[in-house]
């Protein structure tokens, strides 16, 4: 943090002020969003849905103001990367959608193995681009929101005569 002083007066930086509004921002945790449900048992060659709930997947905004400096930091959903626990990550560029018949999505992940002695566990991490500006000063940085959940995986062999 840098202040500025002059005589007995102590000035914020705009970095500072941007510091408040940033941590104003609405940045909410991920609500992990899977189909199947975390609760049944996905299997091997089918795709599960990823998706992440009640996201809004907009740019939101807030203003943070000390003595004269005022300055708005402005927060963007770049992406959601999902470590699917099984060594493979999936990289979305949306919140996804739940599964619904008949429909496709681009965020799905296909697990090649069962989960063996308990679930696999999976984060989903949203990377927020941070871009802030005013008092004449400008910059940015990315921030980050994970969650975890929980999929069990199994086998499924049918006999066809």
């Amino acid at each position: 943090m840098i202040c500025f002083t002059t005589g007995s007066e102590i000035l914020i930086s705009p970095a500072q002020v941007a510091a408040q509004a940033i941590e104003q921002l609405p940045l909410p945790l991920p609500q992990i969003g899977l189909a199947p449900a975390p609760d049944t048992t996905a299997l091997v060659g089918l795709p599960v849905w990823l998706w992440v709930q009640g996201q809004t997947w907009s740019e939101v905004s807030r203003t943070a103001t000390a003595g004269s400096i005022s300055v708005t930091a402005t927060a963007t959903p770049d992406r959601v990367e999902w470590d699917m626990g099984d060594g493979s990550t999936v990289t979305c560029y949306n919140a996804g959608r739940p599964y619904t018949s008949g429909s496709s999505s681009s965020c799905t992940h296909t697990y090649e193995r069962a989960s063996g002695s308990g679930p696999y566990p999976i984060t989903a991490t949203v990377y927020w681009d941070i871009s802030w500006s005013g008092g004449g000063a400008s910059g940015g940085q990315t921030l980050t929101r994970s969650s975890e959940s929980a999929l069990a995986v199994g086998e499924s062999q049918a006999i066809i005569q």
